[in-house]
This record gives C-alpha cells, structure tokens and sequence, in this order.
C-alpha cells in the first residue's frame, strides 16, 4: 500500500489503469522531441545577442537584481576547447522538480501573465542553443544544487533519437561544508552515477570536484540564484568564433556589404527594457542601461486611443480565461496531492525517521506549488481588459539621431521591435528626431516566439495607423527650438537632409547634449537612475566600470529628483518647422478688431494706430467692385466666359439712362454684394 500511495501521490489526478481513458490513449503515438528539433530551436533568433536576451529575460522574470555575463577561456594561453559563456543571477533560484520542467517545449507558468518576459516555455532552450551546442544549469534553493545538462553532441550519439538531459542533485552538509549527492524518488545509484559520467564528460568540468567548486563560486551572490553554461561556442564559416572577445566585452561582426562593423553586447542591452529594475555586468563593468523616456529630449506621453481594438481586447480577455481554468486545474491536483501527503505521513507508523523527513518536504513543496497556482489565477483575474484606455504612448526628440525618426515598440516591459517612420521629401521636417516608445501587453498584441517581431503584421500596422497622427501633433506641440534651422546647426547638423549627423567633436556641442539629452546614470547599488547635474562627474562615470550615488543612496538629495513626464497637451498652438523664430502678436493688448485685420496684407497698422485718414467712400467701392468683378470673371471658364464678354460688351455700348430701371436696380444689388464680400476678405 505505501509503495502504491508513493507512485500514485506524482500526479493524483491521473486516471487509473482500468479507465477506459487510458486503454484509448495508450494504443495512440507520442510527439517526440528530436536533436535536430532542439538545433533548429537555436536557429530562431536573428542574431546570438537575441538569445543572449533570453537568458537574462529568465533571470529579471525570476526577481533578480544582479546578472554577471562572464567570457571565461578566451585568455591568451588558454584551451580554445574550454572556452565558455556564463550567465549567473541572483534571483529566485529552482529545486529539481522546476528545473526539469524547463525541459518540456512550451510549458511556462508565466503565460498570459502581464508582469513577466516570458510566455511560451522555449526561451532558454532556444537562446543558449543560438550561442552554443552544449548548455549546463546550475541553480539554487533550499539549500538544495541542481544540474542539468542539454547537449546535441551527447544527443547525436543516442541511437533510439531520444533527448536525454543527465541531471543530478546535491545538498550542502552543514558540518563539513561539502556537497553530497541526493537521489529523488526512485533514483537508484546507476541512474545518478550515469547522469554524473556523462555532464562530466560533455560540459567544461572533468571532475566532480571541478563541479563542485564552480557551484560553489558561480551561484554566490546570494542563497538562491541560477547559472547558465553555455559551451561548444558557434563558429563561423572561417572558423572564428562568432561571438568574439572585444576588450573585455562581447561583440559579434555584422556586414553591410563589403564593409564590417563590431556590434558591442552592452549597446544591444542599454535599452532593452522599458523600466529596468535590474544591474547587468559583462566581465565586471557595468552596462549602462538607460531609461528608454527620460534619455530624450522633452518626453511627453498621451494615450492610445481604444477605438477599433475590441478585437485585441475581446482575444485577451479569452487567453486570459482559458490560463485561469488551465492553474485552477493544476492548482485541484496540487492539494489533492497536498491531502495524500499528509494522510500518508499519519496513517503510517511503519515508516523510518528518514521516509518521514522525505515525505515532509514534500508535503511543503506542494503547499508552495498550491499557493503559487492560487497566486497566478488573482494576478490574472485582475488583469481582465479594459479595451486599451490605459495604453499610454511616450514622445520624445532624439537630437543625436535626428534623421532616425522611429516607434519602438516594446511588450511586458521587454523590446521587441523597432519600426522606422517612412518620410520622404518634406515630410522629414514634419517628424525630426521623434521617436515614440510603447509598451502592449503581451496578451494585446501577440509577440512571436523569438520575441523580434509581432505575431501578426497587420494588428501592428493598426497601432502604427494611430501612432503617426499622434507623432505629428507632439511634433507640432513640442518646444519651438527644436524646429528652427539655427538649433540643429548649432549642434553641427549642415544640411536638413536625414543622412546629416550631429558633429560631437564641434565646440560647445558636448555641452549642450549634456544639457538636452536625459543626463541620468543607474546606480549599481540601489538600481535606481539618478539625475548627474555636473557635467564632468558625467563624462568621468561614462569611464567607470561602476557608477554609485555620491551620498550613499540617499534618496533625498538632489540628484535623486523625480523628473515627472508631462502629459502632451493637445489644445495649445502647433507651429511647423521654420516658425519657431517669428514674433507672436500680442493678443492680450491689442483689441481684437486689431488682431483680426493685422492678418490682412493690405492692411496698415501704422496708419490705423496713427489716425490716419481713411479712403473715401466712393474711391473704395469702386475699387472693390473693380476688384470682385475681375475675380468673377477669372472663374468663368470656356463658352460661358465668352457669353458674358459679348453681353458685358452690348450693354456697356447702350446709355445709362435708357436702361430699365429693374435691370439697373439689379446689377447695383450685385455690386454691393461683390464689395460686401471682398472687404470682409
């Protein structure tokens, strides 16, 4: 009975063998996961800095404050065969059993969740894979180490095609300060000393003891955290690495034709994240992550108008329903699970001191995984649509890109993609330098699964159809300088044309991009971005591997200052590019019958405040009859033109004083009606 309670307590819910259930479903084939579906996983991202992303997506989704990114064997001397990535966190760490799901395709506990990175279960597979062949992790909890290795080396050598991933466990003895191996369920001794012999054999460490000293120092940031190895680095067709060694920092070579640039790690990660609450180190020098907004010049923000998205709100509300019922399924069979646990441990005396401490521990690991499922399934609730209304779009003028006008568009907090504003001729100068930045919700507008682009284009080219309006207003709105020709050649900007750039070797023009430009550093001890006031104290932490707060985080002092982004205001004056320099008439001191024929071309200003004399009456009306009968005539066209000059021609030959009084009488009623049109011109 205790050996039956012990199979059955894995997973509770599961029909038993005599359901007709299981006779149906055991006669039917299993997907099967292959080696070469794992290396076309790797294949997903564009570039090896996208999979990079999704490991460090894993570890802020995890609650963590520090990733340290190491590039270890690539020193001069040392065994190109062992060179390896690391990634290493601090945050929430994984026992065995949460480690092992991160196996399985598709599973994720963070789906249809707003508040995290991560939603389709494949991040981790398929970034590391993008940057080597043979990924080892290492994590942390409870005082509790677990490894796990997924290699396609290892996976080719397997003859049934079958993924194995080796995975081992260990606990810190307290007394003597050493890991000891612990076997979970019904491990036996030749499964554990399999799974050691072969990350032995496939990861960087040949020995055990050589593991152990790596667990030991790799995940010591705190008492949980999570390491990921990556080895069996990429190579390109020449044979060098494709991620190289730059000094001290990770680059990859991208080509535009026949030219070839370095494209740096820490450039890729400065703005990557919309809020970032994280510090990120590569080989010990902080990466200086920048506040997407408050890196612009003049933020504004507005919202996204939610007319015609009741689609979008109507398809989130409905993946939001079906997650709730998936956890509330879950979260049944975790406190089923939870009941036999603890009948199990009273209704048996028969059991040693050490099944009773095994089956304890299990009882509090589904307790937490039952207040996990009840935890998700609140978060979700209260993430039930409001069609939009809350989506807000940020503005701001990038004065060092100016002929980069673009949206960025980000998703859960997480980049996504960027899209250029496609302007031709004239309509640069409508949208220089504007850069709109957004955050959707993941469950609003559907991302793909190597999170470089959106599911599906056409729902995004309606949120681009109502950004652009709103880029123009802002630019319409935005502060008179940045539309006047003198500023941008102020900053060295000689030709109004996109491909111009500004010119920082110029005097005076570092200055004032200090002075522009969000001049805001994150500090590597609180995390929060701090505003820098002294200019060389900026450029002299630009050098610094770290930056800190000058007054030991004091979140009083001046630096800390909150600097609150404005809401567009949509009812001022607009002006267009080349009116910020005119003088504005002052409405408040002039009458308004002033204001309105100052307007006018013709009229005198001079002359009326003078009291000059006026044109008579007569001379006036002549004038504007003259006027209005010539604008009438210019719009007459063809045939009906020619009329109006022959009968225009018979009637002036004929004497006034012939005319019939009706005739007369009328065409004086046209003239007044042409001069009373005129003068109100």
């Amino acid at each position: 009975q205790l050996e039956y309670l012990r199979r059955t307590m894995a997973d509770p819910g599961a029909p038993t063998a005599g359901d007709p259930a299981v006779y149906d479903l055991v006669e039917l084939d299993c997907l099967q996961i292959t080696a070469e579906h794992i290396r076309a996983n790797g294949t997903l991202h564009s570039s090896p800095f996208a999979g990079m992303a999704e490991i460090i997506d894993n570890a802020v989704d995890s609650g963590a404050k520090y990733v340290k990114i190491e590039n270890r064997g690539c020193k001069k001397g040392d065994d190109s065969t062992k060179r390896h990535l690391l990634v290493m966190d601090d945050g929430s760490g994984m026992d065995r059993k949460e480690a092992l799901k991160t196996i399985l395709v598709g599973y994720s506990m963070k789906r249809a969740d707003e508040t995290t990175i991560g939603q389709f279960g494949n991040g981790l597979k398929s970034g590391s894979m993008r940057l080597g062949e043979t990924m080892l992790l290492a994590t942390k909890k409870n005082e509790e180490y677990t490894v796990l290795l997924i290699c396609l080396r290892f996976l080719e050598t397997v003859v049934n095609q079958k993924c194995y991933v080796p995975c081992i466990s260990y606990r810190r003895n307290p007394a003597t300060k050493k890991l000891e191996s612990i076997r979970m369920g019904d491990e036996n001794t030749a499964k554990h000393a399999t799974a050691l012999a072969k990350i032995l054999q496939y990861s960087p460490f040949k020995t055990e003891e050589d593991l152990h000293i790596f667990l030991k120092t790799s995940i010591a940031m705190g008492p949980t955290g999570t390491t990921i190895c990556i080895s069996n680095l990429r190579k390109l067709e020449d044979d060098t690495w494709e991620v190289k060694n730059r000094n001290d920092e990770l680059a990859v070579v991208s080509r535009d034709g026949d030219e070839r640039n370095d494209e740096f790690l820490s450039t890729y990660l400065q703005q990557l994240y919309f809020n970032p609450k994280v510090v990120i180190k590569i080989n010990s020098n902080q990466v200086r992550l920048q506040d997407p907004v408050r890196s612009l010049a003049d933020p504004r923000w507005t919202l996204l108008s939610d007319t015609g998205l009741n689609l979008f709100a109507k398809r989130k509300d409905e993946y939001i329903d079906k997650e709730v019922k998936r956890l509330e399924a879950e979260r049944v069979k975790a406190k089923a699970n939870q009941t036999h646990l603890f009948n199990l441990t009273m209704d048996n005396t028969e059991m040693s001191s050490s099944e009773k401490k095994k089956l304890a521990a299990d009882h509090r690991r589904v307790q937490r995984e039952a207040e996990e499922y009840a935890k998700k399934i609140e978060i979700l609730k209260n993430q039930k649509s409001n069609s939009g209304a809350d989506i807000r779009v940020y503005f701001g003028i990038d004065v060092e890109k100016r002929g980069e006008p673009r949206m960025v568009f980000y998703s859960n907090g997480r980049r996504i993609c960027t899209k250029r504003f496609s302007l031709k001729g004239d309509a640069f100068k409508q949208l220089m330098g504007v850069v709109c930045l957004i955050d959707i919700p993941s469950t609003f507008l559907l991302t793909a699964t190597n999170r470089e682009h959106f599911e599906i284009p056409s729902e995004l080219e309606v949120v681009v159809k109502k950004i652009l309006p709103l880029a123009k207003l802002y630019f319409a709105h935005v502060d008179k300088k940045y539309k006047t020709a003198e500023f941008w050649k102020s900053l060295g900007y000689e030709h109004p044309f996109p491909e111009d750039s500004v010119n920082m070797e110029r005097e005076g023009v570092q200055k004032m991009m200090f002075e522009i430009m969000g001049n805001r550093r994150q500090c590597s001890r609180c995390l929060e971005f701090r505003v820098v006031e002294d200019m060389h104290r900026w450029f002299d932490s630009l050098e610094s591997p770290n930056f800190q707060c000058s007054d030991g985080c004091n979140k009083t002092e001046n630096e800390f200052r909150d600097e609150t982004i404005k809401e567009l205001d949509r009812k001022s004056k607009q002006t267009a590019y080349g009116e910020g320099d005119e003088k504005k008439v002052d409405r408040k001191s002039t009458p308004s019958s002033v204001n309105r024929r100052a307007r006018s071309p013709s009229f005198d200003l001079s002359s009326f405040l003078s009291g000059g004399k006026q044109e008579k009456k007569s001379e006036k009306l002549a004038r504007n009859g003259e006027k209005g009968e010539n604008q009438s005539k210019k719009r007459l066209s063809g045939e009906k033109k020619k009329k109006r000059a022959v009968r225009l021609s018979s009637e002036e030959s004929e004497e006034s004083e012939y005319e019939p009084t009706k005739k007369r009488t009328k065409r004086n009623q046209e003239k007044k009606k042409i001069v009373r049109i005129t003068s109100s011109d």
